[in-house]
């Protein structure tokens, strides 16, 4: 294999075995959390659909965004007052290094820090997504704005209408737009009647031009 597809999907595989360095794969499950806190550790996302959330002192949580997590790639600062907290919506898969090994690996590989960059572009654009929902003032625009980040980055589209391909609890969307679980029912059972429906706990937009 060249180094040209080296870092193509998820080839980090051949990348570990063949660089003689210690790694170790995390898989989760649906509705898994798992902290990211070490500083001299570099995760690296092979699979899955995750949020991220910052995970104040003071036990606040702030959701940052929902991303796919191909190729994506996170690490920590020793110098904030916060961790990462990732929760799974799909089955997820994390890659771990450490990170005397993975700026090794840049040395070595050019592909990794193209890698690096697009990784960093991937988190910006979906921060960016995430920030439209607080530019409302309105709870009832914020939810709508979140549903359609949803259906532009996770939806299928189906003759009825767009469905999001992820099981969000309304307590999950509750802490991620700021408001309460009992608001987001009222909102949903608002909607029912004219833009969503509900599918195996699955939201689909049926009309998402109204």
């Amino acid at each position: 294999m060249s180094y040209n597809n080296l870092f193509l999907h998820n080839d980090w595989n051949f990348l570990i075995h063949n660089s003689n360095i210690s790694f170790e794969i995390i898989n989760l499950e649906q509705k898994d959390n798992i902290i990211l806190d070490n500083s001299s550790l570099v995760y690296i996302g092979l699979h899955g659909i995750v949020s991220i959330s910052k995970r104040y002192s003071s036990n606040k949580l702030v959701t940052l965004y929902l991303i796919n997590l191909n190729n994506v790639i996170f690490s920590v600062d020793t110098n904030i007052n916060y961790y990462l907290e990732v929760k799974a919506f799909t089955k997820s898969t994390l890659l771990i290094i450490s990170f005397a090994d993975f700026y090794t690996c840049k040395r070595y590989h050019s592909q990794l820090l193209k890698l690096e960059l697009d990784s960093l572009n991937s988190k910006l654009y979906y921060i960016e997504l995430f920030a439209h929902i607080f530019h409302h003032k309105n709870i009832v625009n914020k939810f709508l704005s979140f549903i359609l980040i949803m259906c532009k980055n996770f939806g299928i589209i189906y003759p009825p209408g767009i469905l999001i391909d992820l099981e969000i609890s309304q307590l999950d969307i509750s802490k991620i737009i700021g408001c309460s679980r009992v608001t987001i029912t009222r909102l949903i059972n608002l909607l029912k009647k004219k833009l969503i429906i509900i599918i195996n706990r699955k939201i689909m937009v049926y009309n998402p031009v109204y």
